[in-house]
């Protein structure tokens, strides 16, 4: 009696948790949420776990029925049907349309030297294609270089790669796309985009000749709440030459202002941004990459903090004379993930050698 009673407080419990993620999506639907399917999908996945710990409780129980031998088939039936059914059948498409190099984009900008962008109006125009043949629709995403399509290319993009965008990131780019009929030209310099395609011809890239380089210095500092901030970046006042906004409690620890700075040797890689600066005064320098916490900043080899700047970038303040600034993704907490890993695969090791060299005991009669 014990077994079924788990099994029927897990099925509660689940149960609760398929009317708690309906209550969720009812009460905040995601953009282009559909009702209707979403809980036709729930009330489906219900029936099937439903139906799967019920049989894996007549199994386990002392039950008695004429097509008890037949049960297990049955479960992997339902287990099957879940599975098949649980998402619309994926279509695919002939690989070479993966492979084949596509030059579409005219002197495309080099790691690090610039981005693309897909303007608003370009965007909802993509929307609005409705393809049925997939490898049709995947073509037009590829020479449109959406939906990480631009990865195939090796050509970066604004936009960012999905689903791995941060929240600031995402609210920078609705700045950018929120005007399906221009979007703000200071902005897009600030994030070195060098070419937009256009609503009315997609697939055809503009080029920005504006374009700031991604690394840039010299700008005073303009301290901002975060909403402020945000609003300021889509606004023509915004400069991203002069200015750089920096959140409140970085004004106790700046001292830079406009000041000329010098910029050479930019290198640019996965894990690491490196330039020399050159000011003759404590200046700024702002990176246009997204702030997250596991990026640190080096100056001539010794540490300094990285600040949140125009909301979703990063800056740093670098002394006067020339100094070698450094930029290091350094993931702490998977650093010690894969020490405590090692270590627990070196004890596994270490355990079965000393099993194996364990002398037998001989076997009693």
């Amino acid at each position: 009696k014990k077994f079924p009673r788990l099994v029927g407080m897990l099925w509660f419990a689940l149960l609760l948790l398929a009317v708690a993620a309906l209550a969720w999506v009812w009460n905040f639907p995601a953009p282009e949420e559909n009702w209707g399917v979403t809980w036709r999908n729930t009330a489906l996945r219900a029936l099937c776990f439903t139906a799967i710990l019920g049989g894996v409780v007549a199994l386990k129980g002392n039950f008695k029925f004429a097509w008890r031998c037949w049960l297990p088939g049955v479960l992997l039936a339902v287990v099957w049907f879940d599975l098949v059914l649980n998402a619309p059948r994926q279509q695919t498409v002939n690989p070479d349309n993966y492979s084949a190099p596509w030059p579409r984009v005219p002197a495309p900008p080099a790691f690090g030297k610039g981005r693309l962008m897909n303007t608003a109006g370009a965007d909802a125009e993509l929307r609005r294609f409705r393809i049925a043949h997939p490898e049709g629709y995947f073509i037009s995403r590829r020479w449109a270089l959406v939906e990480n399509c631009n990865l195939i290319e090796n050509i970066p993009m604004v936009q960012g790669f999905f689903s791995l965008r941060l929240r600031s990131e995402m609210e920078v780019a609705a700045q950018l796309l929120w005007d399906t009929n221009s979007y703000p030209a200071a902005l897009a310099d600030f994030l070195g985009v060098t070419q937009v395609n256009l609503a009315g011809d997609v697939f055809t890239w503009v080029p920005r000749p504006t374009a700031l380089p991604l690394v840039t210095g010299g700008q005073g500092p303009t301290y901002l709440p975060t909403d402020v901030a945000l609003g300021k970046l889509g606004s023509p006042d915004f400069n991203p030459l002069r200015e750089v906004l920096l959140p409140h409690e970085a004004q106790a620890f700046i001292k830079a202002t406009n000041v000329p700075v010098k910029i050479s040797g930019v290198q640019w890689s996965a894990h690491c941004v490196s330039a020399k600066i050159q000011a003759d005064a404590p200046a700024l320098v702002v990176v246009a990459q997204s702030f997250y916490h596991c990026w640190r900043g080096y100056v001539d080899g010794q540490p300094v903090k990285v600040w949140r700047a125009n909301h979703n970038s990063q800056a740093v303040e670098v002394p006067a004379g020339s100094h070698e600034l450094k930029l290091v993704y350094e993931d702490r907490q998977f650093q010690l993930g894969a020490a405590i890993s090692l270590v627990a695969l070196a004890g596994c090791l270490i355990f079965w050698a000393w099993r194996r060299r364990m002398p037998t005991s001989p076997a009693t009669s």
